[in-house]
């Protein structure tokens, strides 16, 4: 239950603080800082709690995947609502990955946000084409 508690905590820190991030820098904060603060948020939560990482990813996912779902329109609301749901469980996995490799929690933060750069940017190109 402290994993959800982690994830519920990670998704409204990340929820708040992206509102302020395009606030102040508009949507280029989508694929620069942005995917930095929330995995920030899904690991350090939990690391905090004394809980698990992976779940709170988890957690993290579905909520995200709600919103997708709520905010989008048409079909593709809930291919984004699935997609979005995987991705977070593989930056999950991914840090986990990284701290086996790495023994830092901050460098696997770090390596996980660098992809979610990368995937955020690869979502917004084909968005905008």
């Amino acid at each position: 239950m402290e994993a959800v508690a982690a994830g519920l905590t990670a998704a409204a820190a990340a929820y708040l603080m992206n509102k302020v991030m395009i606030r102040i820098f508009g949507n280029i904060a989508l694929t620069t800082i942005i995917p930095i603060f929330e995995e920030a948020f899904k690991s350090f939560i939990p690391a905090l709690m004394g809980t698990s990482l992976l779940l709170s990813h988890i957690t993290f996912g579905v909520l995200e995947a709600a919103y997708e779902m709520f905010t989008s329109k048409g079909r593709g609301a809930y291919l984004g609502a699935v997609v979005s749901f995987f991705f977070h469980y593989l930056l999950g996995t991914f840090t986990l990955f990284l701290i086996y490799i790495t023994g830092s929690l901050i460098l696997s933060i770090f390596g996980a946000a660098f992809l979610h750069i990368l995937w955020n940017r690869m979502v917004a190109g084909v968005y905008t084409r």
